[in-house]
């Protein structure tokens, strides 16, 4: 019996994660848009608050943290910060991950983009961080909000090189 159930949690965990994110009119309502300069002291949030966080790139590096996790961070030019720059830490689903790698990585990127998650925090090490839902949000009729993320396109040889045999 145990073992059922343990089968059936853990196919409702995979569906959830392949699933876009639903919003009833009134969740999205309480979203709330930060830079990630704002969001340095994430840790003053409230845990499961909906964000929207601007950002200009991504890190490169990706570690495979969980089995169906990634954790990244999120990067802002900020000359106040003692870097220069302010980050984010950030978790992604295992079946987003294509989608978050064609965002830039280039620190000079100059186009301010938009990504949507839930603050979380992992009790065992108490690491708090953005659980990322996608970067493109659909409104219906009555308000409610579908996150999902924009696919990259299919990636297609470049017009210089020459044709595979």
């Amino acid at each position: 019996m145990k073992i059922i159930y343990a089968l059936v949690l853990l196919l409702a965990c995979a569906a959830s994660s392949l699933a876009a994110e639903q919003l009833t009119a009134a969740m999205w309502s309480k979203a709330q848009m930060f830079n990630v300069a704002e969001l340095d002291g994430i840790k003053n949030l409230k845990i499961n608050q909906l964000v929207g966080v601007r950002f200009r790139s991504r890190s490169e590096k990706l570690r495979h943290l969980k089995p169906n996790f990634y954790q990244a961070a999120l990067w802002q030019p900020e000359r106040s910060a003692r870097r220069g720059y302010a980050s984010i830490p950030v978790l992604v689903a295992k079946p987003d991950l294509a989608a978050f790698k064609a965002l830039p990585a280039d620190f000079r990127a100059i186009t301010p983009l938009v990504v949507y998650g839930r603050v979380r925090r992992d009790p065992a090490n108490g690491y708090t961080f953005v659980r990322l839902y996608g970067n493109k949000v659909t409104l219906d009729d009555a308000g409610n909000a579908t996150i999902d993320w924009e696919q990259p396109p299919a990636s297609r040889p470049s017009p210089t090189a020459p044709p595979r045999r």
